[in-house]
Parts: structure tokens; C-alpha cells; sequence
């Protein structure tokens, strides 16, 4: 064997005793730690064991639970059994139910015309003691509960009380305009002395929110879903309210904007019928300010009116 096989031999040999000395050295300390592991694992493997359980118990109980719940018996009525044996019916049902289904009795005569007498009586002392009225509206009837109040061309407007007590405001019942519309029949329909449909909607809720402008909301309203309830306005100290004046405003307002309108209209009618070349008509964008210019001849003003909610500025 030459001399470099011998090293060849003797270099694998050294190699191969290396591994296996590392290897013995590597079992030997495990063997002394083997004790340690092997507790560790044990303990680990036992907590695992009692979550497991844990787990189990709990799942048991849930189904347990969800299964004996349909089979669970209620308690024994006992004070319906009391009404039923005690006085032959039951008294316990909600009065919304009746209310629903059996109709109330219905009013007679006498008690509809006492009811409607003890309110005009109300109304009666609320107008001399309590309420400011305007001057305009000093003219007024009482009658079918309600009262009346007549502004000569303007409006005849109807109100009652929602109550006896005090701090019980008024509410709007009904308007009728006191002017026509001249011409054909087509205005008159187009321009009612009684509102109807959306604009009759409009003046109640508008009258009914100035007359209780100040007074609180009612017990049972229902707030608005996801909004938040803008505070009531308080009257001022020292001041008295006067529902009565908010409305006869808010109504000449509403009565001098349907003349203006009713003069619109007769206008731009007369634009229509052949008068576009000598008539002109403008409105203001609020709806508050009419103008019209005629006998123009090109580009010649003869007349012009202006016409407007308010007078003009000086």
C-alpha cells in the first residue's frame, strides 16, 4: 500500500470514529436531561387532557340546555284562572285590542251639540281673557264649536281649541279666500277661493307649527328614527305669547301671494291671447315681486307697474 492510500485510509477512519464520537455525546446528554423532557411532555399531554375536557363539558351543557328548553312546561296562569272561575270571562286584554276591533259607541245628537256648546263656551273665554287679537281680526263669530275669523278681501279662517286647560293651544281647521278670479272658468279652477291638495296641506301645517310655536310637543309623539330633536324655542321672559298674531301674518302673507299669483297668471294669459309683443311680465325668483310693462312699441315703455309684497324701500 503507497503512502498516499495509507493517508486516505487513516483520514475516513478518523472521520467515521468523529461522527460516532459526537453521536455518543449527543446520547449520553440526552440521557441525562431525558428525565426533565419526558415530565415536561407528561405535563403538557395532562393540560391538553383537561382543556379537552373542559371543551367537552361545555358543549355538553349547551346542547343540554337547547334541548330541554321546548320541553320545558310554563307556569300555571294563575290570575287568568281567577278572572275566568271568579267572574266568567277574561279582563286582562289590552285595551288597543278592543279598541281595534269593537267600535266605540257612537255619540248622539244631544252630546254632540252639548260638546260642541262647552267648546264654544272655552273658546269664548279664551278670546275676551286670555288671547291678543289683532285689530284686523276683530271681526269674528263663534259658532259649531269653532271660531271664525273674517278680514274683509283678504281671507275668512276657522280655528278651534285642542282643550279646556290653559296651556292648550289652538289648531287650524280651514281657510276660505275672499276674492275670485275674474275671467274664464279655467282660473277659477286653477285658483280655488278653498285650497285643496298640496297647498291646503301647506297653510294647516304651516298655521298649526306658528300657533305652537311655543308651546311643548304632546306626550305621545313619536321622535324621529337616528335624528336628534331640535330644542323648543322659549318664550322670552316678560312676554306674552300671541299665537293668534303669528297666524293672521303667516295668512295675509299667504293671501297677498295668491293675489300675486292669480295677477300673474291673468297676465301671462294675456300674453298667450296676442298681447306678447305689448305686454310684459316678470317675476321675481321668491315669488314676492311682480312686474308688468305695457304698450311697448319697439322698445318704447309707456306704463309700467311694480308690484310687491312689501313697499318699496325709500
Amino acid at each position: 500500500m503507497s503512502d498516499p492510500q495509507r493517508k486516505r485510509v487513516l483520514a475516513d477512519w478518523v472521520v467515521k470514529t468523529k461522527k460516532q464520537v459526537v453521536k455518543l455525546y449527543a446520547v449520553v446528554k440526552w440521557a441525562r436531561d431525558a428525565g426533565v423532557v419526558q415530565k415536561a411532555m407528561n405535563v403538557t399531554a395532562f393540560l391538553m387532557d383537561q382543556n379537552r375536557q373542559f371543551e367537552d363539558a361545555i358543549h355538553g351543557l349547551t346542547y343540554a340546555k337547547e334541548s330541554l328548553d321546548p320541553a320545558r312546561l310554563r307556569n300555571h296562569d294563575l290570575l287568568t284562572s281567577l278572572d275566568v272561575l271568579t267572574t266568567g270571562s277574561y279582563r286582562r286584554l289590552p285595551t288597543g285590542i278592543k279598541k281595534s276591533v269593537v267600535p266605540p259607541t257612537p255619540l248622539t245628537d244631544k252630546e254632540v251639540s252639548k260638546a260642541l256648546s262647552d267648546m264654544e263656551d272655552v273658546i269664548r273665554y279664551r278670546l275676551r281673557m286670555n288671547e291678543i287679537i289683532p285689530c284686523e281680526m276683530a271681526n269674528y263669530r263663534i259658532a259649531d264649536g269653532r271660531v271664525h275669523f273674517v278680514i274683509p278681501k283678504l281671507f275668512e279662517a276657522s280655528m278651534c281649541l285642542k282643550g279646556a286647560q290653559k296651556d292648550e293651544g289652538w289648531f287650524f281647521v280651514d281657510i276660505e279666500f275672499l276674492f275670485t278670479v275674474g275671467g274664464d272658468p279655467t282660473g277659477m279652477q286653477d285658483f280655488p277661493r278653498h285650497p285643496t291638495g298640496v297647498l291646503r296641506r301647506h297653510i294647516a301645517d304651516e298655521a298649526d307649527n306658528r300657533l305652537a310655536f311655543y308651546l311643548p310637543p304632546p306626550p305621545n309623539q313619536i321622535p324621529l328614527p337616528e335624528s336628534e330633536t331640535p330644542p323648543r324655542p322659549q318664550l322670552p321672559e316678560g312676554v306674552v305669547d300671541a299665537p293668534l298674531v303669528r297666524l293672521f301674518n303667516f295668512l295675509q302673507m299667504m293671501s297677498m301671494s295668491y293675489q300675486l299669483e292669480i295677477l300673474w297668471y291673468q297676465a301671462e294669459r294675456l300674453r298667450s291671447l296676442g298681447w306678447a309683443d305689448y305686454l310684459a311680465v316678470d317675476m321675481s325668483n321668491d315669488r314676492k315681486t311682480l312686474t308688468i310693462s305695457y304698450w311697448m312699441y319697439d322698445a318704447i315703455l309707456l306704463h309700467s307697474y311694480h308690484i310687491s309684497h312689501f313697499p318699496p324701500a325709500t
